[in-house]
């Protein structure tokens, strides 16, 4: 608003140390500020926008973000009118898996295990919900024609920190014969989110 007395020409910019992008609406020739015409007496709105980044290995973390000042400087005699405000990055819960052991070979009815290393690069602590997947059945253990295939070291009750990383066995159980193979599938997903589920298949051969 402008209260001098006479018309003003304001330039509006930020000071922030965030590399996140951020820029002015009215911004033509893109240099982060803007020059906007304060008749006397009246006010505008600063229309401006703040793209937040991706999540990257558990960066940014919830609740953290940049600290934003808005600057009004005046033309009548450079005075500043600042206004701060800070920008905090909600929750965002994930996994990759980042390494799967190569398919397991067995001798028969011996048994063994394949490693898979998963790593929640979401932005928050979360829990690992994982099972193995076969037709209809979903299950952490599973038993198929005198095959038996079940989860170790997942720890679904011990929370996975930010960027950190868990190995966890499938382990086989081959039946007494002269050849086979089963296939099984590993789902795992950040607890109660689905919708941000991995798979990979993983087999074991006789």
């Amino acid at each position: 608003s402008n209260k001098a007395g006479y018309d003003d020409i304001v330039k509006v910019f930020f000071e922030t140390d965030s590399d996140w992008s951020y820029g002015f609406s009215e911004d033509l020739n893109n240099d982060n500020e803007v020059y906007l015409d304060l008749a006397d007496g009246g006010y505008i709105f600063v229309n401006f926008w703040v793209i937040t980044p991706s999540i990257q290995d558990g960066k940014p973390l919830a609740g953290d973000g940049p600290h934003f000042a808005m600057k009004a400087q005046s033309s009548l005699d450079d005075r500043i009118a600042s206004w701060t405000f800070n920008l905090e990055m909600q929750t965002f819960h994930n996994i990759t898996i980042d390494m799967v052991q190569d398919n397991l070979s067995l001798e028969p009815g011996e048994n063994g295990g394949l490693n898979v290393t998963i790593r929640n690069n979401g932005n928050v602590e979360t829990y690992l919900d994982a099972y193995l997947k076969y037709g209809s059945l979903n299950q952490d253990r599973i038993e198929i024609d005198n095959w038996t295939v079940a989860l170790f070291d997942n720890k679904q009750y011990s929370s996975l920190d930010v960027n950190e990383s868990r190995t966890i066995e499938i382990g086989f159980d081959s039946p007494n014969i002269n050849q086979g193979k089963f296939d099984v599938e590993l789902i795992v997903m950040p607890q109660s989110f689905p919708q941000r589920a991995k798979s990979v298949q993983v087999s074991s051969l006789i």
